[in-house]
């Protein structure tokens, strides 16, 4: 059995897709009629995922299960957030027991890269935390990563309006348990991964990046969700 682990971020409120959020999580829109989240749970088991965590909203939990149950997916646990936590709170406080590398996936994003290649790079490197990077046309729209020949991120930089490269954090991630010991806003639950882990890691030496080629479509807007329904099903506008 697969000692890598795998965390699905489900629980956000898809703002920027109301009305329809209202009424279905994000992760699971469907792109080639198969959830987005589904199509990450495809992702992990093709790379040798072992058990999956979903963080979930207590809202939208009978929704996933039912999917859970359609798919007939095995090794799924969902972990349910009774309030919002960040990016990083709800993972520290609920999956602090994981004991081994595991992976760290957004689950608004369809995504087919190769998950193996991002491991071992987190593996050979001795990283406390490795990013998957991709390159957009965009940066300024998401987190842009500074990095030198030897993958070392020295900065990290939310949505600038001058980005130093076209490569950003593709929404996944290997990190390690020591990962957990971070408790930056004391005994405030509510942690941000990006504005408040990653310097901590930056000022250590141990945040990595891993440019994963691949297909990677955000699925966060009308236009991104429908940009990416073309992309995976080949289909064209009429």
């Amino acid at each position: 059995m697969s000692t890598i682990q795998g965390i699905i971020q489900a629980g956000g409120k898809g703002t920027r897709l109301h009305p329809i959020t209202l009424e279905i999580p994000k992760p699971l829109l469907t792109i080639g009629r198969r959830p987005i989240v589904q199509h990450l749970v495809d992702l992990f088991r093709k790379n040798g995922v072992g058990a999956i965590h979903v963080i979930v909203n207590n809202e939208d939990l009978p929704l996933f299960e039912r999917w859970n149950k359609e798919y007939e997916n095995e090794d799924i646990h969902f972990v349910v957030e009774e309030s919002r936590l960040g990016t990083w709170g709800g993972i520290r406080k609920y999956l602090s027991h994981i004991d081994s590398t595991f992976l760290v996936s957004n689950g608004d994003e369809l995504k087919d890269i190769d998950i193996t290649r991002l491991l071992e790079a987190h593996k050979q490197k001795g990283a406390q935390v490795t990013l998957g990077t991709v390159e957009v046309e965009n940066p300024s729209d998401y987190g842009v990563v500074e990095s030198g020949a030897d993958g070392v991120i020295s900065a990290f930089h939310y949505k600038p309006e001058n980005p130093a490269s076209n490569f950003i954090m593709a929404g996944i991630y290997a990190a390690e348990p020591s990962l957990f010991a971070h408790a930056p806003n004391g005994e405030n639950e509510y942690i941000s991964f990006e504005e408040d882990i990653l310097p901590l890691v930056i000022e250590s030496k141990g945040l990595y990046e891993c440019q994963v080629p691949g297909r990677w479509n955000d699925c966060g807007t009308f236009e991104r969700y429908e940009r990416a329904i073309y992309d995976w099903t080949g289909k064209t506008k009429l």
